[in-house]
Order: structure tokens, then C-alpha cells, then sequence
């Protein structure tokens, strides 16, 4: 794992690209009043929607992706 330190000198848009291609993002989101689970790439790209929050974890991982989940 990184130091605070190391970093510091990292442009945003390199920051941005950290786990491009290991992560996905699922969110819990609404659509027209009715609960879904978004998932996205680790660079905010919306990948799919899921009605419950087991088959968009299921799915990142079918997919060889570590899933983090957003509040």
C-alpha cells in the first residue's frame, strides 16, 4: 500500500485511474421511486442496474472485479 507521501505527487487524473481495471463501484440509487443498485467503473463510467445489491456484487465479480460499495 502507498504512503500518504508517494501520493501527493500524483496528477488527478493519474489518482483517477487507480484501480481502472480492478474495481466497480456499487451504489444504491432510485429509478422512477424504485430502489436499484447501480454499478459503475472505478472512473464513474455506469455499467448496469441491478434490483438488489447480491446480484451487482455477483455480477463485478463474474466479471473478475473487487466491488466497493458507495454510500
Amino acid at each position: 500500500m502507498y504512503g500518504l507521501s508517494k501520493l501527493e505527487g500524483v496528477a488527478v487524473r493519474n489518482f483517477a485511474a487507480l484501480g481502472m481495471e480492478h474495481l466497480a463501484y456499487v451504489k444504491p440509487v432510485r429509478v422512477r421511486g424504485i430502489p436499484a443498485y447501480a454499478v459503475y467503473a472505478a472512473n464513474g463510467t455506469p455499467l448496469s442496474l441491478y434490483a438488489d445489491r447480491e446480484a451487482a456484487m455477483a455480477a463485478i465479480r463474474q466479471n473478475e472485479l473487487s466491488p466497493v460499495s458507495l454510500h
